[in-house]
């Protein structure tokens, strides 16, 4: 007769492990370029260097801005100087009021002026974003440098991204919060512990995965 193996019926949880190829991507990625068209005057980076959340990058050539905003502070100084005079003549009934609104109304013109400037002159650096690690410098000093020039790129490697795929059908078996191990061809005997932070409202019409 052939063999019979009796076991007691018990229960057990069944694991039907998921099993995805997955796409790592930095935490925060981004190219850093310029905001106008000008030449390049200083690169303050080094291949591969980590840097903080605004730290100084590049310096774009900005002598003319520069020199235009120290006229606009030297406008503004005159006429902050002005507006104490009038104040006081008008609290000592020397001066009119209508002579106070004039001066008000330069002080505010002239203040708006320099404000502006600044912010030109701020446009001419270019600053990280965000604290990362920097890639390979793609310039060089003396390069005119465009909006869509790219000087070189920053990623946030303080905590990796994995996209990956699931079918339509295991769907519901994910969910948020719920830990994955991530396996690496390059570091064969290692495990990354890690855990799923969102899953994608819509599937690809395709490929009925998520």
């Amino acid at each position: 007769a052939p063999p019979v193996v009796v076991a007691a019926a018990a229960k057990t949880p069944f694991v039907a492990p998921l099993i995805a190829l997955g796409t790592v991507r930095a935490n925060e990625s981004v190219a850093i370029t310029p905001n106008r068209t000008e030449h390049i005057a200083v690169l303050h980076f080094e291949d591969g260097q980590k840097v903080e959340a605004g730290a100084l990058l590049a310096e774009l050539e900005s002598d003319q801005e520069r020199a235009v905003l120290g006229e606009a502070r030297a406008l503004l100084a005159e006429r902050e100087a002005a507006h104490a005079r009038t104040t006081d003549l008008v609290e000592r009934g020397i001066s009119s009021q209508s002579d106070l609104d004039t001066t008000q109304a330069l002080l505010l013109a002239a203040r708006a002026r320099v404000t502006s400037l600044e912010a030109t002159v701020a446009d001419l650096e270019v600053r990280a974003p965000f604290a990362g690690t920097l890639g390979l410098r793609q310039v060089s000093v003396g390069t005119l440098a465009q909006p869509q020039t790219v000087l070189t790129t920053l990623d946030d490697l303080s905590i990796v991204k994995v996209d990956f795929t699931v079918p339509g059908t295991r769907i519901g078996q994910v969910a948020e919060g719920m830990d994955v191990t991530a396996f690496a061809d390059a570091w064969p005997t290692r495990t990354f512990p890690g855990r799923v932070l969102a899953v994608d409202t819509r599937l690809d019409e395709k490929a009925r995965s998520a």
